[in-house]
């Protein structure tokens, strides 16, 4: 069990390397390759997945740190929860204003370089 606690924490640590390396503007292959593949929503939760993914690891190794692995996992399934619960008010809101074009939030790690390219 220790080798595979360590192992998972490990993988887990490149959810928050990954979430660093966007904002500086690498790795964005694999970030279209995830929208691509997945959502926009699910990709900017990647840091918070992988944090998840390390507790579990530390609940293997140390049995005490369950609690932490249920927290881990509330708190990303609340923030996954939050950016479509933002969206749709976002929607609600235009739709009561009348307007042609719907400003909505972004979700995506690199949307900077959207905007940049324009």
């Amino acid at each position: 069990m220790l080798l595979i606690g360590v192992v998972l924490i490990l993988l887990g640590a490149l959810g928050p390397i990954a979430g660093a390396q966007w904002r500086r503007g690498a790795w964005m292959g694999a970030v279209r390759t995830l929208r691509a593949e997945t959502s926009p929503r699910l990709v900017a939760t990647v840091p918070m997945l992988g944090a998840f993914i390390a507790s579990i690891g530390l609940a293997l190794i140390w049995s005490l740190f369950i609690w932490l692995a249920f927290v881990m996992a509330i708190a990303w399934l609340i923030r996954l929860a939050s950016m479509s619960w933002a969206r749709m008010r976002a929607e609600a809101e235009a739709e009561r204003r009348g307007a042609s074009e719907v400003e909505l939030p972004v979700t995506t790690p690199d949307a900077g370089e959207e905007r940049r390219a324009s």
